[in-house]
């Protein structure tokens, strides 16, 4: 009995002990594991709190000094982007010891995070290292301006004042210049001195009437002074402002200084003044009272100053408001005047009466131009040998084509167009070997431009092309010291993800005089950020001459001019709707060179250049809803709208390239019409005759840039197929009724 009671004893106190060591363990919790990478991707995607949370489960522990350093820059950003600034400061501080070569940075975000954090002071001391030792640095002018705002803060006044009058003078601040003498004037003011900063706000009023910055400067005017008695010159501001296309404001402006009769006793000034208002109203569609602002300005040109210059601009008015009549007068008056707008008015009249089916007068008016030997004279010897070729009179017009050929003032485009009209003349009268040498001759000529495609057609000369399926990366060798401390700055952050940050080190790099494969490098760099507008606007300007030939030298810049950009995004729609890439990539580089923000005049957005109005049906047919003209900034969704719009008129058009860009471009009942006009043309013809400038060069050039994508990247689209040459195929192309 007594050994049954011990061993239930010793059971029930087993399991008491076993009870109460289950109650002492503690949950096993297993560390997230993140690295690098995992943290680099949250920054590049602007997730800054899972990077800043990623970065402090990373064991750092056997880290290399250099990814330690790494870790660091990235901790620090991802503290200071998620406002732990002081977490920020310690790690930026360790970072002054290491070799980051991003010194400037170190310090610019140091002296930040001691601004957020109201040490100003601390913060003055980092920003005055990198203004004393990083001029290149893209926070040099930031540094000078953050600095004046720390001394604002501390309400040392003077010594702000001091240090912006330092670099107001500085040439490289110019651009800073207007928002400097806003913030000296506003100091001067605080600290009692009430004639210096009414001086400055009136500097910034007057020499910068465009910036956002004039505004402030005149209200603040307002409220501490009397500003009818400031003098200022408001004729002067709206020169200014004229000569920068704000007309708007300067209508304000004059309409100032016709109130404050500041130009009273001074005809030729008030006459000046009027004409333009006149001007200004032009640019702003109200033609009457531009009309009423020439006219008076002409009671007033007492000495005759600007009289044809006033003549000519109420000639336009007139014309625009639909007075043909007085326009036709006002020019003839300007035409028989000898002065440099004679030409002009000439060519105007030849307009007008065109327009108003008076060949006869418009075709003297030609003839008098053509007679002048001014630039006008060149449109003139054009205008007429068109003329002629459309009647069939090929003397006449040949011998206008050889005044285009030999004139001076054209360029080599006008002489190869010139030289093309005569190879298409002697075609036509029979003489095809003859025509056949010159569309030889022209085809082998650069830079290639839609004249050299077209005479390819007609001989089918074997150009070279390349097949390329890679990017072009150029070496990285010989760059020069400016160029270096930008681009290891761009590598540095582009390796941890912070995108804004290193696209600002390529904005830099493209402001410097950078030798061919410097140029090469930097449009390689924007093309793999997906940045082709930067990418080719640098080939087109900066490496211009490298496009005057085509080989294997020469082929990276043509590459990066005719980008093949978001190419994924183009095959998956061109496979979609079964249209060639290489019309979208040409069509794309014509509306927009690639820029996906582009916004036109008219309001077409995106990449591909799609009015909102025709973007809302073209949703509603492909189910994407809801819709908002924003998303046209996407290219993705851009692209497939534009494409299957392209499409449509693909189709309309029985596939031909040429109708269905006029159409893309000017509208589809435009182009019918103008196809019903004159359906039996050939192709080049019906281009040239296009009514719209606009439409007429932009059909040339896309066939020019198709042409320039199939010799890069060896595509095997058949050009004769979507643009024949004969008449008969526009006319097979007709859309039935």
């Amino acid at each position: 009995m007594i050994l049954k009671i011990v061993k239930r004893f010793f059971e029930v106190l087993f399991l008491l002990l076993f009870i109460t060591s289950c109650s002492l363990i503690r949950p096993i919790v297993v560390k997230k594991q993140y690295s690098i990478q995992d943290a680099t991707n949250a920054i590049s995607m602007g997730n800054y709190e899972l990077a800043y949370e990623e970065l402090n489960y990373i064991n750092t522990s056997g880290m290399s000094n250099e990814w330690l350093i790494k870790y660091k820059f990235m901790m620090a950003f991802a503290s200071y982007q998620t406002e732990h600034y002081k977490e920020a400061e310690r790690y930026l501080k360790q970072l002054l010891y290491d070799k980051t070569g991003v010194t400037d940075y170190v310090n610019w975000y140091l002296a930040n995070s001691y601004e957020k954090t109201g040490d100003c002071n601390s913060s003055i001391g980092y920003l005055k290292f990198i203004g004393d030792n990083f001029t290149e640095s893209v926070f040099f002018k930031p540094s000078i301006q953050l600095m004046g705002q720390c001394l604002i803060k501390m309400k040392k006044y003077n010594n702000a004042i001091a240090l912006y009058s330092e670099y107001i003078t500085n040439p490289s601040f110019y651009k800073q210049l207007p928002e400097m003498l806003t913030q000296r004037a506003a100091l001067y003011v605080s600290a009692d001195n009430i004639s210096s900063g009414i001086s400055d706000y009136l500097k910034v009023y007057s020499l910068f009437p465009n910036s956002p910055y004039a505004g402030i400067a005149f209200s603040t005017l307002n409220t501490i002074t009397n500003v009818n008695n400031l003098n200022i010159d408001h004729y002067r501001i709206a020169n200014l402002l004229i000569m920068d296309d704000k007309y708007n404001a300067a209508l304000n402006e004059l309409n100032i200084a016709l109130s404050e009769g500041q130009l009273n006793g001074n005809d030729s000034k008030i006459s000046n003044l009027y004409k333009n208002m006149g001007i200004a109203y032009y640019h702003t569609d109200q033609y009457d009272d531009a009309i009423l602002s020439l006219q008076k300005s002409l009671f007033y040109n007492t000495k005759n100053d600007d009289y044809p210059e006033i003549l000519f601009w109420l000639g336009k008015c007139f014309s625009k408001s639909g007075k043909i009549d007085y326009a036709i007068n006002t020019f003839l008056k300007l035409a028989y005047i000898k002065s440099s707008y004679k030409p002009m008015a000439m060519y105007k009249l030849y307009m007008l009466y065109q327009k108003e089916n008076n060949t006869i007068a418009a075709h003297r008016w030609l003839l008098k131009l053509a007679n002048t030997n001014t630039p006008f004279s060149l449109a003139a010897y054009w205008k007429l040998a068109w003329s002629y070729y459309k009647l069939c009179d090929f003397k006449n017009a040949i011998y206008y084509l050889n005044k285009v050929r030999h004139s001076k003032y054209s360029d080599e485009y006008e002489r190869i167009k010139a030289e093309y009209w005569s190879a298409r003349i002697l075609l036509k009268e029979g003489k095809a070997g003859k025509a056949n040498k010159m569309f030889f001759e022209i085809a082998n000529t650069m830079p290639l431009n839609y004249y050299t495609v077209m005479s390819n057609m007609w001989v089918g000369v074997n150009t070279i092309s390349y097949n390329v399926n890679n990017i072009y990366a150029p070496k990285i060798v010989n760059l020069g010291s400016s160029f270096n401390f930008h681009y290891s700055r761009y590598l540095f952050l582009k390796s941890l993800g912070i995108h804004k940050e290193s696209l600002n080190e390529l904005a830099a790099l493209s402001m410097l005089n950078l030798s061919q494969n410097e140029c090469l490098l930097l449009c390689y760099e924007y093309y793999i950020n997906g940045d082709y507008f930067h990418s080719l606007y640098i080939a087109r300007t900066e490496l211009a001459n490298m496009l005057q030939t085509f080989d294997t030298n020469t082929l990276p810049a043509w590459f990066y001019s005719y980008p093949a950009g978001y190419s994924q995004i183009i095959n998956n729609y061109t496979v979609k709707y079964n249209i060639d890439p290489f019309i979208l990539y040409a069509l794309i580089l014509q509306e927009s060179r690639y820029k996906t923000d582009a916004v036109s005049n008219a309001g077409a957005l995106g990449i591909m250049q799609i009015m909102p109005s025709t973007a809302s049906r073209v949703a509603k047919e492909i189910s994407l809803e809801p819709f908002s003209s924003q998303l046209l900034l996407d290219p993705q969704i851009n692209i497939g709208i534009g494409t299957w719009y392209f499409k449509k008129l693909m189709a309309k058009y029985k596939g031909n390239y040429v109708l269905s860009l006029a159409a893309y471009n000017a509208g589809e009942k435009a182009v019918d019409k103008w196809l019903a006009s004159s359906p039996d043309c050939d192709t080049d013809e019906f281009i040239e005759d296009i009514p719209f400038e606009e439409t007429r060069h932009y059909v040339k050039d896309i066939i020019a840039n198709l042409a320039a994508y199939t010799k890069i990247y060896g595509g095997k689209i058949n050009l004769e197929k979507h643009i024949n040459m004969e008449g008969s195929f526009l006319k097979s192309c007709l859309p039935k009724q």
